[in-house]
């Protein structure tokens, strides 16, 4: 395989503090990491610093979405492929480069974004893979027939690995979803 692009990471933090140090005590210190602020807390913003990751207090809550618009441009044009990390998530530095090999791995060049099996306790699979939302898919669920719609889906952003390219090519995040499915939108849609 050739060398792989630079990965960064992309933490958008609001709430606790600790959550914060445990993530990025399991991602270790080998990845580049932006932390956005969205709490504007002074013990998120040690916590980053005391982890070498570069630190941003945008001075208000920006939303999750917005949050991420943020980190990608404090990263620049020559940014790599991005892990998008949740402040409440554990991935060590190793598995997301492991992750990153998988995403570029021959055959898988159309893959845009990458996204980990995700565990609540050890043993407990989170479910990471959710189908877009659309009216008919509503009606469905309330109709417990959700199951039987089979249409694309996407994978939720606590651990998200999007590919450099796909990131110039879909755009940034639309910032009008503050909290939750701004994952299943980019620019091109408005």
């Amino acid at each position: 395989m050739s060398q792989l692009p630079a990965l960064n990471v992309v933490i958008v933090a609001y709430g606790p503090p600790h959550l914060l140090e445990r993530c990025l005590t399991a991602l270790g210190s080998e990845l580049a990491t932006v932390v956005i602020d969205n709490s504007s807390n002074d013990s998120v913003r040690d916590i980053a610093v005391a982890h070498g990751c570069h630190y941003v207090d945008p001075g208000r809550n920006l939303g999750f979405a917005a949050g991420v618009n943020r980190g990608l441009a404090e990263l620049g044009p020559a940014r790599g492929d991005v892990l998008l990390l949740n402040p409440d998530a554990l991935i060590p530095g190793a598995t997301a480069i492991a992750l990153q090999r998988a995403l570029r791995a021959p055959g898988s060049e159309r893959l845009a974004c990458a996204a980990p099996m995700l565990e609540q306790t050890v043993g407990q699979p989170e479910r990471v893979e959710w189908p877009f939302p659309s009216p008919t898919r509503a009606w469905l669920d309330a109709f417990g027939l959700g199951a039987w719609w089979r249409r694309s889906a996407f994978v939720i952003g606590a651990v998200l690995l999007l590919r450099d390219e796909a990131i110039d090519d879909v755009g940034s995040f639309d910032e009008r979803f503050f909290l939750y499915a701004e994952e299943t939108i980019g620019n091109d849609a408005r």
